[in-house]
């Protein structure tokens, strides 16, 4: 008899706009963009303070996909639009469904991430001290 092979899932493509932690609802404040293989809170000018996280890289970040949502992107501005029947896949952990629908907005825009020379000096140090 020879030895079973396991198979590796297949690798998950990193969704190009997310919610990087695997509990929280796709709020505006919470939406990010995958930029060079790193992801970045979209709403990073209207709040600075968001810019400390710069240069994310979570292990299953949930795709706006995932919560139903339909994405369009137009220049520099994103465009995130929830339909009122909407297929929502996304789940916590423990595969239960996330409960969000209600709290926010169905529709919302929101401007493309841009880095600056400091920003990507920024996020290179961190990620380098941080090993």
């Amino acid at each position: 008899m020879g030895k079973a092979q396991v198979k590796k899932p297949p690798k998950r493509t990193a969704p190009k706009y997310a919610i990087v932690n695997d509990i929280d609802q796709p709020c505006k404040r919470l939406i990010c963009e995958l930029i060079d293989g790193l992801y970045y809170y979209m709403g990073r000018v209207q709040d600075p303070s968001l810019k400390r996280f710069d240069g994310m890289n979570p292990e299953a970040p949930t795709g706006l996909e995932e919560f139903g949502f339909i994405i369009e992107e137009t220049g520099d501005r994103v465009q995130f639009d929830l339909p009122d029947i909407a297929f929502v896949s996304a789940t916590y952990p423990d595969g239960k469904s996330r409960k969000w629908q209600d709290s926010f907005r169905l529709s919302f825009s929101l401007p493309r991430v841009v880095l600056t020379r400091t920003d990507k000096r920024k996020v290179k140090a961190r990620l380098k001290e941080n090993g």
